[in-house]
């Protein structure tokens, strides 16, 4: 496991091996509960577009405060924390990389959109 793996496990209490029972879709629900659990976002919502890719939406992130002292052009090509941590748990539940759309943020959170890719 990598070293920011069991980081973020020990500090959930989100195993990673244990989410390697489950398919992706339900691993990744599992693990968006427990984001939640820890009150660093009110919502994590997963949409689905097609087998490989999806959009994660945070809603209430603790962050958004943050970015909203910014101004938008200072958040070009930026992505937001919670798409970069599902890109970790995806790859390594898969060992597939990930692509990651600059994500769109509003004043409550951000929406991000991932792919899974073959590894090259």
């Amino acid at each position: 496991m990598l070293e920011i793996e069991e980081r973020y496990s020990k500090r959930i209490g989100l195993d990673l091996n244990e989410l390697k029972k489950y398919n992706l879709n339900e691993a990744l629900e599992i693990a968006m509960k427990k984001f939640t659990e820890i009150g660093m976002a009110e919502n994590l919502k997963l949409d689905w577009i097609s087998e490989n890719e999806f959009t994660l939406e945070s809603i209430n992130c603790s962050t958004a405060i943050v970015r909203s002292y910014m101004k938008p052009e200072e958040l070009t090509n930026s992505i937001c924390p919670w798409g970069i941590l599902t890109a970790t748990i995806v790859n390594a539940l898969t060992g597939k990389d990930i692509e990651i759309t600059p994500s769109e943020f509003n004043k409550i959170g951000a929406k991000s959109k991932l792919k899974i890719v073959e590894s090259k």
